[in-house]
């Protein structure tokens, strides 16, 4: 892997953004939220995360902001979720939850059906029967034979356009998005763009 070594339990890389195309086993499996400098990172991992993992890409600063906007209800932001979610959870799929530069209430958006515990450690708290029982929907699980199977591979990642040193103030503070979960639930990624640094094909 260029540029990078890959990553091990508990640590705290900063990879230049021209290695994103090549570092799955930073932004694909590991239990992270990435912290980048610009956008990038959300047009990565809408064009697939650079692997053949495929990915789906949740916006919840949308999922938050509609509510707050009452452009949609609650519960209509929670339906959509929930689909995502349970897509990802039954195909093994990489969710991304999108934040952006925003503080979303996930506190108010999650449910039974798209669980805190989601975001915990990558996803894996909510590979088991019990949660996909209550996540995955009807719909999803009729080419199960309407049983309602995790599957093993799926992940989450979260992005943020927020700066390393303020996600403590930002997303980990009581009462701000991640707060009720707490920091130590998540790997912290840092994307920097080098400058002069050639982008990969």
């Amino acid at each position: 892997m260029t540029g990078a070594s890959r990553a091990q339990p508990g640590d705290r890389p900063c990879i230049p953004y021209s290695v994103c195309h090549n570092c799955e086993a930073f932004l694909c499996r590991a239990d992270i939220l990435t912290c980048p400098a610009g956008h990038n990172v959300d047009t990565f991992f809408r064009y697939g995360g650079g692997s053949d993992v495929a990915v789906s890409v949740v916006d919840a600063k949308a999922a938050s902001l509609r509510v707050t906007r009452k452009e949609i209800t609650l519960e209509e932001s929670r339906v959509a979720l929930n689909k995502s979610l349970s897509s990802a959870l039954k195909n093994g799929h990489l969710m991304v939850l999108a934040c952006q530069e925003s503080n979303p209430d996930m506190d108010a958006l999650c449910y039974d059906g798209f669980p805190l515990d989601a975001l915990k450690k990558g996803g894996k708290e909510i590979i088991t029967d019990q949660h996909a029982k209550k996540i995955i929907t009807d719909a999803d699980a009729k080419s199960t034979g309407n049983v309602k199977i995790p599957n093993k591979e799926f992940a989450v990642a979260v992005t943020s356009y927020f700066e390393k040193e303020d996600l403590d103030d930002f997303l980990f503070a009581k009462g701000m998005a991640f707060g009720s979960i707490g920091k130590k639930a998540f790997q912290i990624i840092s994307i920097k763009y080098e400058e002069g640094t050639p982008l990969l094909d």
